[in-house]
């Protein structure tokens, strides 16, 4: 038996570290415009602190958050007062990125 995540699963984490990535690199909404036309279409999911999963997504050029008090779209930008923090996405990312380098994906 192999950690090697499922194929399905590897096209999820690479998402997930594209989104991760680019909203630390650049915050805007330039970043959802530009993941969008790529076509990724995915969600970022991550329960903070032991609170239930709060899931940011992007969908008609907008970024939401679906959370405990409901779903709402957000600024890019406020994705870090919305209670992920840059350094989660950063450990998101970098936890991510390990997985695939392991798996040698």
């Amino acid at each position: 038996m192999t950690n090697e995540p499922p194929i399905s699963m590897v096209d999820e984490y690479r998402r997930q570290v594209d989104v991760a990535r680019a909203w630390l690199a650049e915050g805007s909404r330039a970043a959802v415009a530009r993941l969008s036309a790529a076509g990724w279409m995915g969600h970022l999911e991550l329960g903070i602190y032991g609170e239930p999963a709060t899931r940011y997504y992007m969908k008609d050029g907008g970024v939401f958050v679906d959370d405990k008090s409901g779903t709402r779209e957000i600024e890019p930008a406020d994705v870090r007062f919305e209670g992920l923090l840059p350094r989660h996405l950063e450990f998101v990312a970098s936890k991510l990125e390990n997985v695939l380098a392991e798996s040698g994906l």
